[in-house]
C-alpha cells in the first residue's frame, strides 16, 4: 500500500480547522443573552459603564420605588411601644383569679384517681391468667 506524502513530508488529506478562541464564544453567547427586561415592577437593561465595564442596571417603577423608599424610612423610624386599652389589665388580672382558682383543689370530697377506682374492683381470674401469659407468668 502506498501512501500519498504532502510537500511538507505528512501525509495527504485536508488541514484540520484552525481552534476557535473560548472566549469568542462566550463572548457571542453572553451577548446573545444580554436581553433588556419590562415588567410592571421595573425594568432591566445592560450597557457600558463610564469605564467600558458592561453593566446591568434595574430601574423601578415610580409606584415600585414609592413603596421601597416607604419601606426604607419606616426601617429607620424608632419604633414606639404599643401601650395596652385601657382596662385591659383588670381583665388580665381577673381571668388569672379565674385560672388560678380552678388550679386549687376542691374542698368537696377527694375523687379517686382512675387507677384506684380499677384497683378497687373484683378481678376476673381469666383476665389475671391472660396478662400472666402476656407478661410471662404462669
Amino acid at each position: 500500500m502506498t501512501s500519498v506524502m504532502s510537500s511538507s513530508g505528512s501525509k495527504g488529506g485536508p488541514k484540520p480547522p484552525t481552534p476557535i478562541d473560548p472566549q469568542k464564544i462566550i463572548d457571542a453567547q453572553s451577548a446573545a443573552n444580554r436581553i433588556d427586561r419590562i415588567t410592571p415592577f421595573g425594568s432591566q437593561s445592560y450597557g457600558k459603564g463610564a469605564n467600558g465595564q458592561d453593566t446591568f442596571t434595574t430601574t423601578l417603577s415610580p409606584e415600585m420605588q414609592s413603596l421601597v423608599n416607604r419601606s426604607m424610612t419606616t426601617a429607620q423610624t424608632p419604633l414606639t411601644p404599643l401601650s395596652s386599652p385601657q382596662g385591659m389589665g383588670d381583665l388580665q388580672s381577673a381571668l388569672m383569679a379565674r385560672a388560678q382558682a380552678g388550679a386549687q383543689p376542691q374542698a368537696q370530697k377527694p375523687q379517686q384517681q382512675p387507677m384506684q377506682q380499677i384497683g378497687n374492683q373484683p378481678v376476673n381470674p381469666a383476665w389475671n391468667q391472660a396478662l400472666g401469659q402476656i407478661w410471662g407468668g404462669h
